[in-house]
């Protein structure tokens, strides 16, 4: 697993990171959503009813426990061509050893 890199877009930490984050999505076709200022990674789930890509924020602090919430989540399901937010964010996840 990785963690995404600090983001250029802390540099500019004169505008605000909602103005960035909704310039990210008026400027790339496609793009519904972003978050530029939070790091961590995508689980993907793979099914042949759906495609599911949960966004997982992670904490950057130093700390001896990182944690990690839910930023969003899209799903595709089979046969259609829409991309779905979906709401509630993300599925709950089993607890390690569950």
């Amino acid at each position: 697993m990785s963690i995404t890199s600090p983001s250029e877009s802390l540099k500019v930490n004169y505008l605000p990171m909602e103005l960035l984050n909704a310039g990210a999505v008026v400027n790339n076709a496609g793009l519904q959503w972003a978050d530029l200022g939070r790091r961590g990674y995508m689980l993907v789930e793979l099914s042949h009813k759906s495609q599911l890509i949960q966004y997982l924020g992670v904490s950057v602090d130093q700390e001896e426990v990182y944690t990690a919430a839910c930023l969003a989540a899209f799903e595709v399901r089979a046969g259609d061509n829409n991309v779905v937010r979906q709401l509630p964010h993300c599925r709950p996840r089993p607890r390690h050893g569950e």
